[in-house]
């Protein structure tokens, strides 16, 4: 907006001095345009004087003149009159009335012998009178000035209104279903960040829908197989013909309702993510702490031994969901658990902006192939023995960090396994 401003000023300014240029070639007057200026006035104003002294009553002094004239007279002495009669530029006589008119270039003097004596006439009045009269054009000049600044005007709102109705354009291929519409941005102006912030906004819109779209068609195949194994399993139960059948069959039921509602919980989580977070400054270490000692408790965590090297008593606080890192970290640990002979690891790093901290096991590790995939929803990677879970737990790992402004890089550990790094921003960064 500033900008544009900017251009329609500095656009009016040169009309303006393009018109006070034109004024002065234009206009300016000589010394014999003024003696014929002179000569006009002259006769002009003999034509008023008779018209005024002809009227009945006759004036009877100088100031029923003025008024009957409509410019200021003055009564002057004889002796006065004859003296700027001697300095005249031109001396006129008509009917009875004698005009001595004195021109010295801007400034006029106009005297004048009547019947009721001597008198001065406003000559700037008379001047007035005869530029509206003789300079007509003067008015043309005026319009070319307004047309040259309506002018600068169109010409500055035309490119952006032309950039407007192309957003116009996207903004409807938006509606209408085409997320791919992006708009033309152009190079400064007043549309460039309007521009910019429609493509950023379309951009988030496509990457939101192309995500639920995707988990919506997994999800739905991926509920198929725990469904069937429910209802295979409340057969089971129907046909048991012991109490101890019966138990089996209900045991295994309880796992799998256990595995749909992990997966329900894994879902609604990622939504939740996606729709941001309530952050407030936390201390990681201690949910890390708070995550080994749940993993700890639990059967495949207590068959491995667990190491945290690092920050050993506090850390920068981070801004962070507390709930949602836990659970962070869960994942994290469930999965370096499932994957890795014997040992699991973590590590906190302090670094200018961020604190980092991964979760490293000594399993087999992957390929840089399956490195790429491993955050695709529903993706499980490995052996057959090994593929346990709904494959969302590092997915959602990676929608929870990235949602509190962190990132998450997957590389190989120095146990020789796997390395999930996260990197969070400190508190006073994210403020």
């Amino acid at each position: 907006m500033r900008r544009f401003l900017l251009h329609f000023l500095l656009g009016a300014i040169a009309m303006l001095v393009f018109y006070e240029g034109l004024q002065h070639l234009g206009f300016e007057e000589t010394r014999e345009a003024r003696w014929e200026e002179a000569a006009f006035v002259t006769g002009h104003t003999h034509e008023h004087l008779g018209i005024a002294l002809a009227e009945e009553p006759a004036p009877r002094d100088a100031r029923e003149l003025e008024s009957r004239l409509g410019v200021w007279v003055s009564p002057i002495s004889e002796e006065a009159y004859e003296r700027l009669r001697s300095a005249a530029s031109l001396v006129s006589r008509q009917g009875g009335v004698e005009l001595a008119v004195q021109v010295e270039d801007e400034d006029w003097s106009v005297v004048a012998a009547l019947p009721i004596g001597s008198v001065e006439l406003d000559a700037e009045a008379l001047f007035a009178e005869h530029d509206e009269a003789l300079d007509p054009s003067h008015l043309l000049s005026l319009l070319l000035l307004l047309l040259g600044i309506v002018t600068v005007g169109l010409a500055l709102i035309w490119s952006p209104a032309r950039q407007l109705r192309q957003l116009a354009g996207t903004a409807r291929a938006l509606r209408d279903g085409r997320l791919e519409a992006r708009a033309e941005v152009p190079r400064g102006g007043l549309v460039e960040p309007v521009a910019r912030a429609l493509n950023e906004m379309a951009e988030q819109i496509q990457q939101v829908v192309e995500w639920q779209e995707l988990v919506l068609q997994t999800l739905a195949h991926e509920l198929r197989t725990p469904l069937s194994r429910v209802r295979f399993v409340v057969e089971r139960v129907a046909d048991a013909e012991d109490s101890g059948e019966r138990e089996a069959a209900l045991e295994s039921l309880d796992g799998e309702l256990t595995e749909l509602e992990d997966l329900v919980s894994s879902v609604l989580a990622m939504v939740r993510a996606d729709h941001g977070v309530s952050a407030e400054p936390v201390d990681l270490l201690q949910v890390v702490d708070e995550a080994l000692d749940v993993f700890t408790r639990a059967p495949s965590g207590s068959a491995l031994h667990l190491e945290r090297v690092g920050l050993q008593d506090s850390a920068p606080l981070a801004r962070v969901e507390r709930a949602a890192v836990l659970r962070v970290f869960h994942n994290l640990l469930s999965n370096a658990g499932a994957h890795a002979r014997q040992r699991v690891r973590v590590v906190a790093v302090v670094e200018a902006d961020a604190l980092v901290i991964a979760v490293e096991d000594d399993g087999a590790g992957l390929s840089e192939d399956e490195r790429q995939r491993i955050f695709e929803p529903f993706v499980r990677l490995g052996n057959s023995e090994e593929r346990a879970g709904a494959g969302l737990g590092l997915t959602l790992v990676k929608r929870i960090v990235e949602a509190h402004g962190g990132s998450v890089a997957v590389g190989r550990s120095e146990l020789r396994g796997l390395r999930v790094e996260t990197r969070w921003p400190l508190a006073g960064e994210s403020g």
